[in-house]
């Protein structure tokens, strides 16, 4: 496995109707920009990522020096990212 994709990533109107989906990881914008974090969903998030990349570490050792910096930890608190 390489990586995995998390669709829908934010959340949505729906196709049919415009009824404000909730099934993505961030809410919709808000007037300034900021997009609210789907807390559980993020948290989960983080907890799968950290037993990956410790899996990663254990079988591979090699691979885990390469592991990339993504957004679980890259991002700025409050901003709409991972803190």
């Amino acid at each position: 496995v390489e990586g995995i994709c998390l669709y829908p990533i934010v959340n949505h109107p729906g196709w049919d109707d415009d009824r404000h989906c909730h099934n993505g990881l961030w809410d919709y914008c808000n007037e300034s920009g900021h997009r609210e974090i789907y807390k559980p969903l993020a948290d989960e998030l983080r907890t799968q990522t950290a037993r990956i990349e410790a899996a990663i570490a254990r079988t591979s050792p090699e691979q885990s020096a390469n592991l990339p910096v993504h957004a679980l930890h890259a991002g700025e608190a409050g901003a709409g990212a991972f803190a």
